[in-house]
């Protein structure tokens, strides 16, 4: 067995982040993989410097992993992995034959799926960690309530996060194989799905010893025939019998449903004053009011434009609680807190004051933007530029519809732009209020450039494919 000084070895930084260096042994050991024979003499503690899977990514001393993808096969940039400075790459067993010639330069890894390789060894890296893993999921709200909890436990705790949203099959195996050092107190994952099963997968991969779930909505729900079908796919985040604590919002669609799924300890978060949890928020003008079973505690105000984010916000001071935080030291490290990006980021360029919020887009995230739109004065107009959502299915109309009714008493303008923005924009020509309907951004671009003028108030949200940030970046 190699020791753990032997495992790893700690990296320069690059990118902001640690690099762990894996010795060559133990991660074939890891993943059952097979060396090509013509490395034999090589040594076997030889390490790799983090893991890629795009060759756009590659860093020098990197073990890239071919995965094979509706589009592109990583198999065919091998290459380009070797030029841009890897040293090994993880192949299918089925690739031998033609593999072993065509780049000599790497030493190849031979697996059955490299997909399934890369999760085992992000697994058997947090064997190896002395972490304690918090999973943090929703259809809503997952980044924002990880970087909270991030910023709170840091004063306290050794921490380590993914960066951005990596939580899908893909991306949070590799968070946790470049961003971690294995000699954390807590790791928080944020975990994604798009259909059943998703999370069940990264449960196995990282079983969560506390698992949080920020909210249920209509995301990613092409997948799914009802809304509960998705808290019933959520619900897999509190699986693994290592889970010992969930956390629930209290104030999201089927709460219920969800609490009795749980069969270790529970607790729960809410906003409303009324309900029965074990924490509570109230937002004054001059300081947070958290009840924590009865007992009121002042914290200071973090001035957050839509009320759902002091949601995100409760969630992660409720896990820091559950955590062993005392109220003290959450009152120091909340002087740190700030949004993740293009969440609700206020920016003023040439006189137009721009609210980016243009990381994603789901029917209750655009209603809060929007309803944080209404309470915002401004000198001018205020005007919503609007992208289509996503992945919804049946639900596709519904939703864009809706969005647009709300925004009738949120917004002088809508501007939308995306294929399935057509019900919303109806809305708004039905009320015989000033709509425009875009399909192109460059067309998009050039009318907001001789539309929106000095003290305007301007919204950019929209699915991530659309980018829409680059309306600001570009203005």
């Amino acid at each position: 067995m190699i020791s753990k000084r032997k495992l790893c070895q700690y990296h320069s930084r690059y990118y902001g982040v640690f690099m762990v260096e894996y010795a060559l042994q133990q991660i074939c050991a890891w993943m059952d993989a097979k060396i090509d024979e013509r490395k034999s003499s090589l040594d076997t503690f030889k390490p790799f410097s983090g893991v890629a899977v795009d060759t756009r990514h590659v860093q020098p001393g990197n073990l890239f992993f071919a995965l094979s993808g509706q589009k592109t096969d990583g198999h065919h940039f091998l290459n380009e992995a070797a030029a841009k400075g890897a040293t090994g790459a993880v192949v299918k067993r089925s690739f031998y034959e033609e593999a072993r010639d065509s780049v000599p330069q790497l030493t190849l890894l031979y697996v059955d799926d490299p997909l399934l390789a890369l999760q085992t060894a992000a697994k058997k890296w947090l064997e190896h960690s002395s972490a304690r893993v918090i999973a943090i999921t929703g259809s809503l709200g997952k980044t924002s309530t990880k970087g909270f909890l991030f910023s709170l436990l840091q004063s306290k705790y050794k921490v380590a996060t993914t960066s951005g949203s990596k939580n899908s099959q893909i991306g949070l195996a590799l968070a946790i194989l470049n961003e971690t050092k294995g000699v954390e107190d807590y790791l928080i994952l944020e975990m994604g799905m798009s259909e059943k099963g998703h999370i069940q997968k990264l449960v196995e991969m990282a079983p969560p010893h506390l698992a949080l779930i920020t909210s249920i909505a209509l995301v990613h729900a092409e997948n799914f025939h009802e809304i509960s079908d998705i808290a019933q796919a959520k619900a897999e985040v509190f699986s693994h019998p290592k889970t010992e604590c969930v956390i629930l919002n209290n104030d999201t669609r089927c709460v219920s449903d969800l609490l009795q799924m749980v069969r270790c300890k529970k607790e729960s978060y809410s906003l409303q004053e009324g309900a029965v949890v074990k924490w509570k928020m109230k937002i004054e003008a001059d300081c947070l009011v958290v009840t924590e079973d009865c007992i009121e505690i002042i914290l200071p105000k973090v001035n957050m434009m839509a009320e759902h984010m002091y949601g995100n916000l409760l969630g992660a001071i409720s896990c820091a609680r559950e955590l062993g935080m005392s109220f003290e030291e959450i009152k120091v490290a909340l002087k740190e807190i700030t949004l993740p990006e293009r969440r609700l980021q206020e920016v003023e360029k040439k006189g137009v004051t721009f609210i980016n919020d243009a990381y994603n887009a789901a029917e209750d995230s655009m209603k809060g933007a929007l309803d944080a739109m209404r309470q915002k004065k401004c000198a001018g107009r205020k005007i919503a530029v609007l992208g289509h959502m996503r992945e919804l299915g049946k639900f596709s109309d519904g939703c864009h519809k809706s969005v647009g009714e709300f925004a009738l008493t949120c917004v002088d303008q809508v501007i939308s732009i995306g294929e399935n923005a057509g019900p919303l924009v109806k809305v708004w020509q039905e009320a015989q209020r000033p709509v425009e309907w875009f399909l192109q951004f460059e067309e998009l671009f050039c009318y907001l450039q001789n539309e929106i003028c000095e003290g305007d108030l301007v919204l950019v949200k929209g699915a991530r494919t659309l980018e829409l940030e680059r309306i600001i970046d570009r203005y």
